[in-house]
């Protein structure tokens, strides 16, 4: 099989619930060897999901946490336990990375910070992504996605003007910005020690990486003066612009028109209905200006008709359309998926069959794959133990009677 990009990197990651461990899933894809270092002690919660999401309290049955972390291996290690904190640097000598998405300052309090680490690893890459970066007066703020994302001020643009704010979609700077952002980090640390042979510290501030995609109100306060707020589905560019109901339990359709041209090709596919013709809607401005029944009159022809019909439709006349699309739509219906094999089955051993998501960027000479589950927890310590770290059989067994490998 074709060599996979990052074989032969390994990371020793020490990443939580979403934001850091999909960073470190995307290195597992392209080849990083990655150890999810975890405890049984304080446990990632994302794996205690599973009491919710199927019923069991099996740590190892969550679909969240087998969702973000296939590919990689796991050793459970207490490293509060002076000997874990000793097995936890070994680990780290032989690696190339280390990631964490914790508090800032916590790794320094168990021992393993930046300075620690290079005296261990002179050329060790350490990826830090904290809530906040160091240095401010929020440095030590806690929190996850969803308080990110609200500090960022997208619960500020996300919702219907007359209600109070709401999360983008749940946690959603863990799923898009934050990730991806490190990522490209880390990959730039690892060319710069290809180049040099030199690691770098890499202190990615949750916030700020999700303050970027916020770039259009910011300008707009610069330039205009102007605070932008809830807007629903609307946009101040263009009318009709949002979602319809189409025919079905919850079934809808995204549509959006901005020039003439599009339209036209809406009141084609209507079959030019009487209330569409005339000065009313026949400019943006006014379509802008009866914005409310405009949409009216749009919903009573798209909730006679299916959403896909509706998306084919107005498609066909060279306007934006899009069904709104559950996850049984994105998993059994979606033909672009289906044809691009974006989904790939893997069996686990507690949960069977599990569809996972495969990769939105594939190289051409250097493909990543999905090469295997999510670690069950603590799954890998014999061979991190035995075969990585070299450890003898008695050693291990101390270390297990000792509380260290928990």
């Amino acid at each position: 099989m074709t060599k996979l990009p990052l074989e032969g990197i390994r990371v020793a990651d020490f990443t939580w619930w979403i934001a850091g461990t999909m960073a470190t899933r995307l290195l597992a894809a392209y080849g990083a060897h990655v150890i999810k270092i975890e405890s049984t002690i304080q446990r990632d919660q994302i794996r205690e999901n599973a009491q919710v999401q199927t019923g069991t309290a099996s740590l190892n049955a969550s679909p969240g946490f087998n969702g973000i972390n296939p590919g990689k291996m796991s050793m459970t290690l207490n490293p509060k336990h002076p000997r874990g904190l000793e097995v936890a640097r070994r680990i780290i000598s032989v690696s190339d990375i280390v990631a964490d998405n914790m508090t800032w300052g916590a790794m320094a309090r168990l021992g393993l910070g930046y300075d620690d680490l290079v005296k261990i690893n002179p050329a060790i890459i350490v990826l830090t992504m904290p809530v906040m970066g160091p240095g401010g007066p929020d440095t030590n703020f806690t929190g996850n996605g969803e308080q990110i994302a609200a500090s960022a001020a997208m619960h500020h643009l996300t919702g219907y003007p007359e209600e109070l704010g709401m999360a983008p979609g749940p946690v959603y700077p863990d799923w898009a910005s934050n990730p991806y952002h490190a990522v490209t980090a880390v990959m730039a640390a690892l060319y710069h020690k290809l180049k040099t042979g030199k690691g770098q510290h890499i202190v990615l501030s949750q916030y700020e990486s999700v303050v970027n995609v916020t770039a259009l109100p910011i300008m707009d306060y610069s330039v205009n003066g102007r605070v932008q707020t809830r807007m629903g589905n609307r946009s101040p560019y263009g009318a009709p612009h949002g979602v319809y109901r189409c025919q079905g339990e919850d079934r809808w359709c995204a549509i959006a028109v901005y020039a003439d041209e599009e339209w036209e090709g809406l009141c084609r596919a209507m079959g030019d209905p009487e209330w569409s013709q005339g000065d009313k809607f026949g400019t943006a401005l006014g379509r802008s200006e009866n914005v409310d029944e405009l949409e009216r009159l749009l919903e009573q022809w798209t909730s006679a008709r299916s959403a896909e019909e509706v998306m084919k439709t107005l498609q066909a006349h060279g306007v934006a359309a899009g069904v709104v699309q559950n996850g049984r739509d994105l998993l059994e219906n979606d033909p672009q998926l289906k044809a691009r094999d974006h989904y790939v089955r893997m069996e686990h051993p507690e949960i069977g069959s599990m569809a996972f998501d495969d990769y939105p960027f594939k190289l051409s000479k250097t493909p990543g794959r999905l090469s295997r589950h999510a670690p069950l927890i603590g799954e890998h310590n014999d061979f991190v133990t035995g075969e990585l770290l070299g450890m003898s059989e008695d050693e291990v067994n101390e270390l297990i009677i000792e509380g260290v490998l928990e």
